[in-house]
Parts: C-alpha cells; structure tokens; sequence
C-alpha cells in the first residue's frame, strides 16, 4: 500500500514543513515524555513535575498521539 501527500506549493508551505518534519516532531514529544517519566519513576520530581507529565499526557491522549505506538 501507498500514500501520497500532495501540497499546492507555495500556498501549503507552512503544512508541507509541519509533515516533511513529522518524524522530527514525533522524536521530540518522545523524547520529553520519557524524560518526564524517567523524572517522575526515578527521580526526585516533586508535585509540580508529576502535573506537568499529567498534563502532556492528557494533551497527547486528547489527540489520539501515543509516542510508544508503534
């Protein structure tokens, strides 16, 4: 199976570079929540940590990202 994303450059520019660094953006988010996880398992990570990795995970649950999916 294919898949092709076609954008209209340059009216899409802005979405072609959003996709054309999707692996980029997904290495990034993984590696901030497995260093909040890292933090709050293993370190000393206080209260404030611990809302912090609630909320990224409550921000990428909200739109169906799951940086361990494979």
């Amino acid at each position: 199976m294919k898949a092709i994303l076609a954008f209209n450059l340059p009216d899409d520019a802005s979405e072609f570079e959003r996709a054309s660094h999707a692996t980029d953006w997904y290495l990034a988010v993984w590696e901030i929540v497995s260093e909040f996880r890292r933090r709050v398992k293993y370190g000393n990570a206080g209260a404030e940590m611990e809302d912090m990795d609630k909320w990224v995970w409550n921000m990428l649950n909200e739109r169906g990202i799951d940086p361990y999916k494979e």
